[in-house]
């Protein structure tokens, strides 16, 4: 590397001039890459890097809400380049959301520094694939979130890029900002992705600068392609918005060769305001939300068991990997159905053995009725609760148009076709607050299940909704007639009068019109026995 001309005046103040003034540096010295004509061109800050620029002029904290590739990231990367080119000690961090992301962000900063006229060109004593350490002590890092690398450090500058789609957020940024100097600048930009935790600081007063980009303060983002058919979804969109006709062209080529017929997508990746780019995908199944931050695991019980209180227990088993889903259940007291309470709960990575062995003794000391997926691992449960011979189990009654009988199966069967109306109906019960959530799991998992692509509520990226479907196969037990599921007779013979009243409301008919189903012995009224056991409504009479 040639030597610095240090005696040369005119380079000294050149020097000077980059140090104190970076409008005049980015714009002189910085190259960036224009994708289209594949050069590097000078850097001359669009209005939403510009706009980036004003809010880290008046907060050394910002966050940017923005719609993609509107040159944020590289904005950023300016800046934060010019700090530690001619700062000492002046550290960078950069934490991505991918190992690709962060590859592509890194060669950000180096196309920065290969471009540099060699009398600005500060001598490196380490350079790598994700690292720049200059001589003066300065160093600029860009790492995964699920890195270890920025790790043990401090930094004078932090850049959580696409923070939105972080893995586990909470505790990646409660890592990561433990690291920042006292006046260190922080950087949070992203994407929306969904109604996550980056929705939740968006909406905080959290002391952050809050800056939105929306797609429309791209320049570039026009066409004169004209869209092959309108619709009428979209153009009640695009009326809401003051476009030029390029720009509504260039809605309909984005929707038609990028988002595979769904415009949800394209109102998340391509903001156009901070409401619709939250609830556009990622919608809240839910209509409720909690400031609970994590899920912690083992067992809780919130109320002990009552005498003459009635009890469901619904059961989620997984395979018990260290890095899977968790096993849970969750035990309502329904004793009033207007009003479910949350009695105990479950949420942990276990063995499905052992696990059988925690539901059989919560299900014993609450007397309840207990429903479990008999898909996959709720198998094993189901066959422990069996052998055990433990009496309350869900049971699943269908008619066989073939054999023109009617068979029992132990537990709830999940599928395709089944799984919308277990939601739904969770979804209808809390929506209307006929449960009281108190269990930080379940409002931890209500807080991240969404809609996604496609409209399937499911939780949002690689966040769990276990005790949610525990909850759900809990409601299963309190009706046992669906409905919506017109052949599944999921209640068993009716064993006294009380029970062929509730069978009657249930199902909107006689008795008499469908006792042959059921075959013909006896109904003695409950009252003349001992002990009656209820075990399709969960009411325990003893004595």
């Amino acid at each position: 590397m040639p030597v610095v001309q240090i005696n040369d005046p005119k380079v000294l103040e050149e020097i000077k001039k980059c140090r104190e003034d970076f409008s005049y540096f980015a714009g002189k010295y910085l190259k960036i890459l224009d994708a289209e004509n594949n050069k590097f061109i000078k850097f001359k800050p669009n209005f939403a890097q510009l706009r980036l620029l004003d809010a880290i002029g008046k907060n050394n904290w910002v966050y940017c809400l923005k719609a993609r590739q509107v040159g944020i990231t590289t904005g950023i990367a300016a800046i934060n380049f010019w700090k530690a080119l001619f700062t000492k000690n002046y550290k960078v961090a950069v934490i991505a959301h991918t190992s690709k992301s962060a590859k592509n962000i890194f060669e950000i900063y180096a196309s920065y520094y290969n471009n540099l006229p060699d009398f600005l060109r500060v001598p490196t004593k380490a350079a790598n694939v994700n690292e720049i350490v200059f001589t003066t002590g300065s160093a600029i890092k860009v790492a995964s979130a699920t890195s270890e690398g920025l790790r043990g450090s401090t930094y004078n500058s932090l850049h959580l890029s696409e923070f939105a789609f972080y893995d586990d957020i909470p505790k990646t940024m409660a890592s990561i900002l433990q690291t920042a100097t006292r006046n260190a600048l922080v950087v949070l930009e992203t994407t929306p992705n969904g109604q996550n935790e980056a929705k939740v600081i968006w909406e905080e007063n959290n002391g952050y600068e809050k800056v939105f980009i929306s797609w429309m303060d791209n320049t570039k983002y026009v066409s004169n392609r004209k869209p092959k058919q309108s619709y009428d979804f979209i153009e009640s969109f695009l009326n809401s918005l003051k476009l030029t006709r390029e720009q509504r062209n260039w809605v309909y080529e984005i929707y038609e060769t990028r988002t595979g017929g769904d415009f949800n997508l394209f109102k998340q990746e391509f903001a156009s305001d901070p409401t619709t780019c939250f609830i556009s995908s990622g919608e809240n199944y839910f209509n409720l939300h909690f400031p609970v931050k994590e899920a912690t695991t083992g067992y809780l019980e919130y109320k002990m068991k009552e005498k003459y209180s009635t009890y469901i227990m619904g059961v989620d088993v997984s395979g018990g990997s260290k890095t899977g889903d968790y096993s849970s259940f969750i035990v309502l007291d329904t004793t009033n159905p207007e009003r479910v309470v949350i009695a105990s709960s479950y949420y942990e990575r276990i063995s499905p053995s052992q696990f059988s062995l925690i539901v059989e003794e919560t299900a014993r000391r609450f007397n309840a009725l207990v429903v479990v997926e008999n898909n996959s691992y709720g198998l094993s449960v189901l066959e422990h609760l069996e052998k055990a011979e433990y009496p309350f189990l869900y049971r699943k009654v269908k008619f066989d148009k073939i054999t023109d009988k009617y068979t029992q199966s132990l537990g709830f069967h999940t599928t395709a076709q089944t799984r919308p109306f277990l939601l739904a109906k969770l979804q209808k019960w809390i929506n209307e607050r006929k449960i009281e959530i108190t269990d930080h799991r379940l409002q931890y998992e209500i807080n991240t299940f969404v809609y996604v692509d496609g409209g399937r509520p499911e939780a949002s990226g690689k966040r769990h909704d276990d005790i949610i479907f525990a909850t759900a196969l809990a409601l299963q037990g309190l009706d046992q007639v669906s409905d919506e599921l017109a052949e599944d007779v999921v209640q068993q013979k009716p064993a006294n009068i009380r029970e062929i009243v509730e069978l009657e409301t249930k199902l909107g008919t006689s008795w008499d019109r469908i006792k042959d189903n059921f075959g013909n012995e006896l109904i003695e009224d409950w009252s003349n026995s001992k002990e009656v056991n209820f075990v399709d409504d969960v009411y325990y009479l003893d004595n």
